[in-house]
């Protein structure tokens, strides 16, 4: 949110019109606020990914004219790559969450599909994770004003964002 203020003015005008002042967003509300979705969508599809689980084919294989061989060839599903994918996404390294909003506002890009897993080892707490971080982003955007730090002279700065690589990447 440091870096996209704007993503934070144009939620909080819609909690504002949508809620008003008197209460918390609930779950209820998931109708009622496509740009917060929009920002749930937004958030995996960007730096915040563990790597995929190995599977191992159990039997030989064609997916798309490339063949899979047996016994014990390991797939590891490339979710970054689908994610920045400049053929399915317009400016896919870009924060906007916004592309996921209908044609009247945005590109109406479809929601990244690699965040929860595929097939039928989809992550099967996929809707309570996806509730999960929508409420907590909407809890946020409802009770916070993120705003730049401000140095020993008060003048504003963003701090930069470092990532640990390794297994898994951390913000350090």
């Amino acid at each position: 949110l440091l870096y996209h203020l704007e993503v934070q003015t144009k939620e909080q005008e819609e909690l504002n019109r949508v809620i008003g002042h008197n209460r918390f967003p609930a779950l209820e509300d998931y109708d009622s606020r496509p740009y917060v979705k929009c920002v749930r969508q937004e958030i995996p599809s960007k730096k915040l990914r563990a790597p995929a689980i190995p599977h191992r084919a159990v039997d030989d294989d064609i997916y798309k004219r490339m063949f899979i061989p047996n016994p014990g060839a390991i797939i590891i599903s490339n979710a970054k790559g689908m994610a920045l994918d400049e053929n399915v996404y317009t400016e896919p390294t870009r924060f906007n969450p916004d592309c996921f909003l209908p044609k009247g506002g945005g590109n109406k890009e479809p929601r990244p599909v690699a965040t929860f897993g595929f097939g039928r080892r989809i992550c099967p707490g996929r809707h309570l994770a996806a509730a999960s971080i929508w409420i907590a982003v909407a809890a946020v955007f409802a009770t916070v004003n993120v705003d730049k730090a401000k140095d020993q002279d008060g003048k504003r700065f963003t701090p930069e964002i470092m990532f640990e690589t390794g297994k898994t990447r951390c913000v350090e």
